[in-house]
């Protein structure tokens, strides 16, 4: 795993993939003609989900590694609801 070759370090290299991860997510957001405000919402819900994993994070503790990994499935509704609700109230 990923993680236990980082060990200590995974916290900082988190830092640098979930910063990726936003940018891109945005990027992909801009490009599909989604509007300024969205991508900004959609960001920064991504970017609470994955602060609240940072300062969550033990990286000694399996168990809640597992389930801050597992929370990971929960980005898409933070695209898709943005999304579909922008869709349906600004048409």
């Amino acid at each position: 795993s990923t993680a236990l070759r980082l060990g200590a370090a995974t916290g900082r290299w988190l830092v640098f993939f979930y910063g990726g991860t936003v940018l891109l997510i945005a990027a992909a957001v801009l490009t599909a003609g989604g509007s300024l405000g969205l991508t900004v919402l959609i960001a920064g819900l991504i970017a609470a989900h994955f602060g609240w994993q940072l300062v969550w994070l033990r990286i000694d503790d399996p168990d809640q590694c597992l389930l801050l990994f597992r929370a990971n499935r929960f980005i898409g509704w933070l695209v898709l609801i943005p999304l579909l609700l922008g869709s349906i109230f600004l048409g």
